[in-house]
């Protein structure tokens, strides 16, 4: 039989003290004031509001071309519809032509 126990015990080495929970230090206060901005971050936040600034421009030329682009749209779809009468009647007017002939 052995004269070890069947329980083992943790290792440990000598010189280097396991940490006890009494000894763990409490979490900072989370109620401290926010730190100032600093002039480098100061400068990036307006270069982002400009780039954010800019895409709303951007966005609302492109509402406005969208626009100007349906309203083409509708214009040549319409002229589009006469020529195909025009061509329509056209055509009636060759077959009537080619019985009499």
């Amino acid at each position: 039989m052995s004269h070890y126990s069947a329980e083992k015990k943790p290792d440990v080495l000598p010189g280097r003290a396991q940490m006890q929970p009494e000894h763990v230090q409490p979490p900072a206060p989370s109620n401290l004031p926010d730190p100032e901005p600093t002039a480098r971050e100061i400068l990036q936040g307006i270069q982002d509001l400009g780039r954010r600034l800019d895409l709303l421009a951007a966005n609302e030329r492109v509402d406005a071309l969208e626009v100007r682009v349906g309203s083409v749209e509708t214009n040549v779809l319409k002229r589009l519809d006469e020529l195909e009468q025009r061509l329509n009647a056209s055509d009636a007017r060759w077959r009537s032509l080619e019985t009499l002939g």
